[in-house]
């Protein structure tokens, strides 16, 4: 989707100035964090409305018109305001705040046109020593906020809050709610393609995930180590676990770790002591047994790969033939979940010194009857039957360690680097 800029009506009283100031600090981070698809932008008088001649509430709306606005965000303290002066020409009465009467007009452009949305925030909040009790108000914002009721005169949900940081928390979960939406709508689906994620979208991504693996009967993965479900630690461990115990059957595809693919996938540069070495490496200058050395004391290899193959080996005694695990020299360029229904496609990215953190990239999610499914199904069985079975590998893991050592040693430019 194109870059889509949002602009935010936001209705807020003079006791509210805190909470304006933790919106603004809210949306200039998702802005930072979903920079590309979509940008907010708040619109409040104080700082949007320059002087103008009129009725307070006329300028006000002739400067920022609710109809230009995406969203309508109105957050109500403890005070509801001053009467704007003009009459509400439903009920023929005038208007008890200029608050009401902007939702007022953006709630009949809601249920006119479904825009601008509308997201209501009520504090629920003890009322501080440094704000005046006032019966008045009060008792508007009861009234107000009844009708908010099946059978009220403006029914729906609005949040509440009991604290500043639980205002900026609900607040932010609106804006992320609306734009997950907003992506998904404009997003085109071709073939079967049911869900694009980013990461932002990481907790829906991880919640259709496992709904697809509570019911399937077959489980496929090709990615560098598989640890999210073969660690005990492992995000999706405990429901894989329960997949197995009802008779799933799983097949992995993982990294050989002693391939040249792993040294070069996995390898970080906080897994050498200086970042002159990791230059050095980087350039091929690093001495082979070194390098060796470093490698298997990294963080990949002791506390991802050779901890899914252990983990690995004890799933086998205990289930069996269900599950199956074997190792490939290839390059992983992408992480490929198949389940009987769905496939879920993640490519991976080669960026040096970074490493991965929820999606790199993004995530697609498609259909069984889809040709990315069909296409990729085939790939993973082909990858299947070219790479190495688990016991073959354990036999002749020495054998592996001395490969990649003669590689190493041979790709180093002649006449750089020292003695392996």
């Amino acid at each position: 989707m194109q870059g889509k800029n949002v602009n935010i009506f936001f209705a807020y009283t003079s006791d509210s100035m805190d909470l304006l100031a933790l919106a603004k600090k809210q949306v200039e981070l998702l802005n930072n964090s979903i920079a590309g698809k979509i940008l907010f932008h708040i619109r409040e008088w104080r700082t949007y409305v320059k002087s103008e001649m009129g009725r307070p509430e006329d300028v006000i709306l002739r400067q920022m018109p609710i109809p230009e606005n995406h969203l309508f965000v109105g957050v109500f303290r403890f005070l509801y305001g001053t009467p704007s002066g003009n009459v509400n020409p439903e009920t023929g009465k005038k208007f008890r705040s200029a608050m009401e009467e902007e939702f007022s007009i953006a709630y009949r452009l809601w249920k006119e046109h479904r825009k601008p949305e509308i997201m209501v925030f009520r504090s629920v909040e003890r009322i501080p020593p440094d704000i005046p009790y006032n019966y008045k108000q009060l008792e508007a914002l009861k009234t107000f906020f009844k009708e908010f009721s099946a059978k009220g005169s403006h029914p729906g949900l609005y949040k509440e809050f009991d604290s500043k940081e639980t205002f900026s928390d609900v607040f932010l979960q609106g804006l992320l709610s609306y734009a997950v939406r907003l992506i998904e709508a404009d997003t085109v689906f071709h073939d079967g393609l049911s869900n694009v994620f980013f990461d932002t979208d990481n907790p829906m991504r991880n919640q259709v995930k496992q709904d697809a693996m509570r019911t399937s009967a077959v489980f496929r993965l090709q990615a560098n180590t598989g640890h999210a479900f073969l660690a005990p630690r492992g995000f999706h461990n405990s429901l894989f676990r329960r997949g197995l115990e009802r008779g799933m059957t799983a097949r992995f595809v993982v990294l050989n770790p002693w391939s040249v693919t792993a040294v070069f996938s996995l390898l970080r540069v906080t897994d050498f002591r200086r970042k002159s070495d990791y230059d050095r490496y980087l350039r091929g200058e690093f001495p082979a047994g070194q390098l060796m050395d470093i490698y298997a004391k990294s963080h990949e290899m002791l506390e991802r790969l050779n901890h899914c193959l252990f983990s690995y080996a004890g799933l086998r005694k205990e289930f069996g033939n269900s599950i199956d695990l074997r190792l490939s020299d290839r390059d992983m360029s992408n992480s490929i979940l198949l389940t009987d229904q769905f496939i879920f496609y993640e490519p991976y990215y080669s960026v040096l010194e970074k490493d991965k953190r929820g999606i790199a990239t993004f995530e697609l999610q498609a259909a069984a009857d889809s040709m990315l499914y069909q296409d990729t199904s085939a790939y993973f069985e082909k990858l299947w039957s070219s790479s190495y079975k688990y016991r073959y590998f354990e036999k002749n893991k020495n054998f592996f360690k001395e490969r990649l050592r003669a590689y190493l040693e041979q790709a180093r430019p002649v006449g750089r680097g020292g003695n392996g």
